[in-house]
């Protein structure tokens, strides 16, 4: 049994409120739910960011940074009301080429193969924890490309490092 997916995305680069793609889900008509978090480290790569997981590091064979600290990424999480609409121009801007399929009848993601490269993000359910402290799952674009000497932002807020 195929659960839907849900409408939430985690937001955490140039889709976040005043960065330059923000404008794509202002014509989504998002609702801003506020902060949230997920685990992952983030990629500096110049004029955005990428969120990399531990599948990433399998794939690309690129060590894990050194931290003492669990891994973080902060950023925003929005209410998408048309999802597919959304998701179809999110998608060409993103260069989302393999996205997941939804939840399995025990709400577990069901996985699309990732092949590194095909595609420069991949959209993923990740698990987020809520300003509240509550866990949910939402969509976000999860790097997909080979790095040679990976940059990392240590601080996992990408709006912070451009300061």
């Amino acid at each position: 049994m195929l659960i839907p997916a849900c409408d939430q995305f985690f937001i955490y680069g140039t889709l976040l409120p005043g960065q330059c793609r923000w404008y794509l889900l202002e014509r989504a008509k998002v609702r801003l739910l506020g902060p949230a978090t997920t685990m992952g480290w983030l990629l500096d790569l110049g004029e955005y960011p990428g969120l990399v997981s531990e599948e990433w590091f399998d794939l690309s064979r690129n060590p894990k940074p050194d931290r003492s600290d669990a891994p973080t990424v902060f950023g925003q999480v929005v209410i998408v009301p048309d999802f597919e609409v959304a998701c179809r121009a999110l998608d060409t801007e993103e260069g989302c080429r393999l996205a997941d399929r939804g939840f399995d009848s025990v709400g577990q993601p069901l996985r699309a193969p990732v092949e590194l490269g095909v595609g420069l993000y991949v959209r993923r359910l990740q698990q987020i924890i809520l300003s509240d402290g509550q866990k949910s799952w939402a969509w976000t674009y999860v790097y997909n490309q080979a790095v040679r000497s990976p940059l990392w932002i240590e601080s996992g807020n990408w709006l912070l490092a451009r300061r």
